[in-house]
């Protein structure tokens, strides 16, 4: 039955229906053979039926679709404070629809004003109804999809807080307020680093821990420390265990019953997350089995439990943290025969350490496309640090905060012991992060992969050291051929990403022999005055991880604007770029400059008729032939071929410069041109489309821009050209495929 569980994640997560069907057949081959009770097949069956049905469809497409009015219901569930707004699921009185409200408080705090918006409250919301868009490039996260996976079609999105008027509440908001006074008790007490960890390990709330962190621990597969889970749970019931059975306080039998009872509550106001829920669940129904003197193999009552929790709210089963804790306590619960061995300590954690992340590099690489080899070892240190230190640390800080001057002095030395143990992970970091990138791996990984983990995990208990050996090799070297591929392969892409108003172009090379970006355009935030990090977090960096790429080996950046280079900062910061390519004319500040120096990259600027080589690959520079007088008609023009089709990157250039180009070049003609300027009327002359004579143009927009990109004059004549047109604005992100002969893609099939 677990092994059905197992294959379920893989059945739902990547939809692969083949995979369930093998999982039935194996079924009835192993019941007809007896090697598996009647019981646990027919469960797993009636299971994985079930949940089959679960699986959210996506409906079609509808950006920017927005609807105001009035609308009637209930909260159901927390109301969550998410830095500068209010999240809550609101269920519609009328529809039954559950509807996600969106709340943002400017300049507010961040708890709220208002104690009427809680759990249980029947409300009228005035509010924007928006359809989400759904993701438009490969590696992007999708939001719709997420939410379509919580069974949420829509959200409102009120204009003020006025906006919503709510009565009553239910018994459950009793205790998110006991909750909430809790927290603002512990941040009124304790430094706020220290609050954070508090939040975070007691009440699983870790938005106030610094997204440096959260990444830090996520990058050496750390994460998990961040939730509360199982060990968290132990900690607590030890503690009242403890406290209540040798201070006879209570009885055994009635320490059980009151087990029974508050684990539920503290997994309410510890947030509800998925692992304090599963933990919980697992020690309630323990105690139940100990009450009636009812025996179960420990393995049976994590799958009842998975199952049960699987029934009551089907879509908690994409909740990550759902699935790395069952994941994981399945792992460690198969293998504790071979954790049972005598062996000291130390290896005991190691073993600990393996297991468990074995177990997840499916998800891992799935989510986030990246593995670190060296996290095991990590997590062998800091795994018994929190779990001896910080965890037990947390109690006692929760326990000593009303008691005065003497919650300052502990809150002293966790805070200096803490701070080192990160500054240390953080050194290690810089030092030894040799994180494996992927990209998007295959349908067949997980089976291949777990099928070769549990042959392995067999020796090894069977202490068969040279068969495990050889499996353990072949495990080890199908996780290089997996992270290898892009380097052995023939193909090559040219990706155009959708990012708005803007160009961002990806340029792979076959065989892996090179990582050409052309502009990394970005928005502008009006509130800093300088370009946002969003479209580089959100998009460039998600493709770059999907695609398996961490370095760039070249950065050609056509002219000076915001919509064009304003991500280079964030790629340089974050990936390994070995050089920026521009045109002589381009304006550059000399701390930008210096800022790229330091990190190692090379600067080269270029002018017309230079030959750029990158992995044997050749772009020629056609302009700017001289100054223009401005950024636009100052672009890098490239011509470059792919397989059997010529190509020409514009920038953003005007008619002068198209004609200049006509002039220097007569006999110029392309397949391919990315349409400069986003589609302007500026640019793409019919007379330079006309000598040009491409079949495929390629125009980079934002959806309902307000510049009117691109332009009804472009568009027709481009048309009366006969000329295959492609648009980020309606098919997302473009893609460009090519060995011999080359093909085009879109991520948004009309």
């Amino acid at each position: 039955m677990a092994f059905g569980i197992i294959v379920s994640f893989f059945t739902v997560m990547m939809e692969i229906k083949w995979l369930f069907f093998c999982y039935i057949g194996w079924l009835m081959w192993a019941t007809l053979q007896k090697r598996i009770p009647i019981m646990p097949f027919v469960l797993s069956i009636l299971f994985l039926f079930y949940f089959l049905n679960t699986i959210p469809v996506q409906k079609s497409n509808q950006m920017n679709s927005v609807e105001r009015g009035l609308y009637s219901g209930k909260i159901i569930g927390a109301v969550n404070n998410i830095e500068n707004r209010i999240e809550f699921i609101f269920e519609d009185e009328e529809t039954k629809e559950k509807r996600l409200v969106q709340l943002f408080l400017e300049n507010q705090t961040p708890f709220p004003t208002r104690h009427d918006i809680v759990r249980g409250a029947k409300c009228k919301i005035n509010a924007a109804s928006v359809v989400i868009d759904e993701a438009t490039n490969p590696g992007q996260f999708n939001y719709q999809r997420y939410l379509a996976q919580k069974q949420i079609e829509t959200v409102l999105r009120p204009l003020s807080i006025d906006d919503v008027y709510c009565t009553g509440k239910s018994i459950m908001s009793h205790f998110d307020s006991l909750r909430h006074v809790i927290l603002e008790r512990i941040f009124n007490t304790y430094r706020s680093e220290t609050a954070a960890w508090l939040s975070a390990l007691i009440f699983g709330n870790d938005s106030f821990i610094e997204k440096e962190t959260v990444e830090l621990f996520r990058r050496w597969n750390l994460a998990h420390v961040l939730a509360i889970s199982g060990l968290h749970v132990g900690i607590v019931i030890s503690i009242l265990y403890m406290t209540f059975v040798k201070t006879g306080f209570l009885t055994k039998e009635k320490t059980e019953t009151f087990f029974v009872v508050f684990l539920p509550i503290y997994a309410i106001i510890a947030g509800g997350d998925p692992s304090v829920w599963r933990a919980s669940m697992m020690a309630c129904f323990i105690f139940i089995c100990l009450k009636f003197n009812i025996k179960l193999p420990i393995m049976d009552v994590v799958s009842f439990v998975f199952i049960a929790f699987v029934f009551l709210e089907p879509e908690m089963m994409h909740h990550i943290g759902f699935q790395f804790s069952f994941l994981v306590t399945f792992g460690l619960i198969l293998s504790k025969q071979w954790l049972r061995q005598d062996v000291p300590f130390p290896f005991q954690i190691l073993n600990i350490s393996f297991i468990a992340q074995m177990m997840i590099v499916p998800l891992q690489l799935s989510y986030f496309y990246q593995f670190n080899p060296l996290s095991i070892l990590i997590n062998v240190i800091y795994v018994p640090y929190f779990s001896l230190f910080v965890i037990p640390s947390m109690f006692l800080l929760l326990f000593m905060f009303p008691i005065p001057f003497i919650h300052r002095f502990f809150d002293v030395i966790f805070h200096h012991i803490h701070s080192f143990m990160l500054t240390s992970l953080g050194r290690i970091d810089i030092i030894f992060n040799v994180s494996w990138t992927g990209g998007e791996f295959p349908s067949y990984f997980p089976v291949v992969y777990y099928g070769l983990l549990l042959i392995f995990m067999h020796f090894i208990e069977q202490e068969k050291r040279k068969q495990a050996f050889q499996v353990g090799a072949g495990l080890t070297l199908f996780l290089m051929l997996m992270f290898t591929r892009p380097y052995i392969s023939p193909y090559g892409t040219v990706t155009m990403l959708d990012i708005g108003q803007g160009d961002a172009l990806v340029i792979e090379l076959p065989f892996r022999k090179g990582v050409i970006l052309y502009d990394a355009g970005a928005t502008f935030s009006f509130g800093e005055a300088k370009p946002s990090e969003r479209v580089f977090q959100q998009i460039i960096k998600p493709f770059l991880n999907f695609k398996g790429i961490q370095q760039i080996d070249a950065l050609i950046l056509s002219h000076e604007d915001i919509d064009h280079v304003g991500s280079v900062d964030y790629i340089v910061e974050d990936f390994t770029v070995n050089q920026i390519i521009m045109s002589a004319y381009y304006q550059l500040d000399m701390r930008q400059q210096k800022k790229w120096n330091e990190q190692g990259t090379v600067l080269k600027r270029v002018k017309v008729n230079d030959k750029i080589i990158i992995g044997n690959h050749a772009f020629t520079v056609l302009s700017p032939i001289k100054e223009a007088g401005n950024d636009n008609d100052n672009s890098l023009v490239l011509y470059t071929l792919f397989a059997n089709k010529s190509w020409l990157f514009t920038g953003d250039i005007g008619k002068g410069i198209e004609r200049q180009i006509m002039r220097r070049y007569p006999n110029l003609q392309v397949d391919v041109i990315k349409i400069a300027h986003h589609g302007s009327n500026t640019s793409t002359d019919h007379q330079f489309i006309q000598q040009l004579q491409p079949s495929y143009a390629l125009i980079s927009a934002g959806r309902n821009n307000r510049y009117g990109h691109p332009t009804p004059e472009v568009i027709t004549t481009l048309e009366e050209n006969g000329i295959n047109i492609y648009r980020t604005d309606v098919q997302g992100a473009v893609i460009y495929r090519y060995y011999k002969t080359g093909y085009f893609d879109t991520f948004l099939r009309k």
